[in-house]
């Protein structure tokens, strides 16, 4: 009989709390993770509690299941404040205000009556992590931070939104997130950036991301056997995922391939819609009939789209952005068994090989990310072949019961 680690023993096991700012449990890649990662440690650990201080912002109108507490596959999640995050000025003062004081209290609590030992961040906000490290520190828990993705600064003036949440940032790792027991990052680049750069010598785990192939099981129906050929794309449509050079090199394609058709799903969780923008640019290109903007969609929707499309296209731009995160797009095209067409950022090279499970393209290049997708869709054997091998990758790094195990092995070690 196969026994289980040893980590997963009675005795090792442990109370965990988790924090974080995303719209748990449903909206957005955030929320996703979080989720993934809370259901796999409760299959290790005594208890696993969610805590939201900040509120959900991703829109009463998308997904519909939005509580103030609930539990998920045995994971109990809690808005310790408000439920939805306030839009009204004097609203966002008094969260700003006393979010990090009820916070505070259920940390406090929590600890006190329920003996948790383990507290998981996830991501950084300098005045919510300040009270996280305080708390810990006084009350002997451990704390663990997670770190997604890194944040460059905006040219843009002091005042501006996209520079205060880099002020934040950069102010939480230096003297919050450095003081953690442990951190998880999701690429080798912030691994090197805590080594060198903040001097952290304590131990630092890399884990790209997580999937639950069971959401997304297709078919093994063959691809581009229909009228339409479909070219899917995920996530919030703006530079930083490289949605214009997506434009340009599907406009390349579609000179080409005729029946070809973009399904760009998603839009920005907060604040304006980039949708109408995006179809005038598609209309000034003259391929507004060849392309859907889905929106905003439930999650629940999201595998029956991707279904849909006969491979999957992500043209993010060159950066240190693309080089500190792994999006947890790839993992659900992976999980389609769709072919992907991916630019070669970050490390993207350090986990795929061209034409072997992906196929890799320059960034910032619309001529060679189209002649990534015109060779599948010229080369069908070919690309259902690259869909399983990426399929095969996704279930040996990204699946989300074998990598929280290892991460549990981890901050409970």
């Amino acid at each position: 009989m196969v026994q289980d680690p040893p980590y997963n023993s009675y005795k090792n096991r442990t109370n965990i709390i988790v924090i974080t700012n995303a719209n748990f449990p449903f909206g957005g890649s955030s929320a996703n993770y979080i989720r993934l990662l809370a259901i796999g440690l409760k299959k290790n650990a005594n208890k696993v509690k969610v805590l939201l201080p900040s509120g959900h912002s991703y829109g009463c109108d998308v997904e519909q299941n939005i509580k103030r507490k609930g539990v998920i596959d045995g994971v109990n999640y809690k808005s310790t404040l408000f439920l939805n995050h306030p839009k009204k000025i004097f609203g966002k003062i008094i969260n700003a205000l006393f979010s990090n004081l009820f916070l505070i209290f259920n940390l406090v609590y929590f600890r006190i009556f329920y003996k948790y030992k383990i507290v998981i961040k996830y991501d950084t906000f300098f005045l919510r992590d300040i009270s996280i490290l305080a708390v810990t520190k006084i009350l002997n828990a451990r704390l663990i931070s997670i770190i997604p993705d890194f944040f460059e600064k905006s040219p843009r003036s002091i005042l501006s939104f996209n520079f205060f949440n880099w002020f934040s940032f950069h102010l939480g790792l230096k003297y919050v997130t450095k003081y953690s027991d442990k951190i998880i990052v999701f690429s080798y680049f912030l691994r090197e950036y805590f080594n060198y750069s903040l001097k952290y010598l304590k131990p630092i785990l890399v884990v790209p991301n997580l999937t639950d192939p069971a959401n997304f099981r297709s078919s093994e129906s063959q691809i581009f056997c229909k009228d339409i050929i479909r070219i899917g794309f995920l996530g919030s449509p703006t530079k930083k995922d490289g949605i214009i050079d997506l434009i340009d090199s599907f406009k390349i394609v579609n000179e080409k391939f005729k029946n070809t058709h973009l399904v760009c799903i998603g839009d920005l969780p907060n604040g304006t819609s980039v949708v109408p923008t995006l179809k005038e640019y598609a209309d000034k290109n003259n391929i507004s009939d060849n392309i859907t903007f889905t929106g905003l969609v439930s999650f629940t929707k999201i595998p029956g789209l991707l279904k849909e499309c006969d491979l999957c296209v992500l043209a993010r731009p060159d950066g240190k952005v693309a080089d500190a995160g792994f999006p947890s797009k790839l993992g659900e095209y992976f999980a389609c068994k769709k072919p992907v067409v991916i630019t070669e950022v970050g490390g993207i090279k350090n986990y795929f090989k061209h034409k072997h499970n992906a196929i890799l393209v320059e960034p910032g290049n619309p001529e060679s990310i189209a002649s990534g997708m015109k060779y599948l869709i010229s080369n069908p054997e070919k690309a259902k072949k690259i869909g399983e091998e990426g399929f095969n990758w996704m279930i040996s790094n990204l699946e989300y019961t074998k990598v929280t195990t290892k991460i549990f092995g981890f901050i409970n070690s």
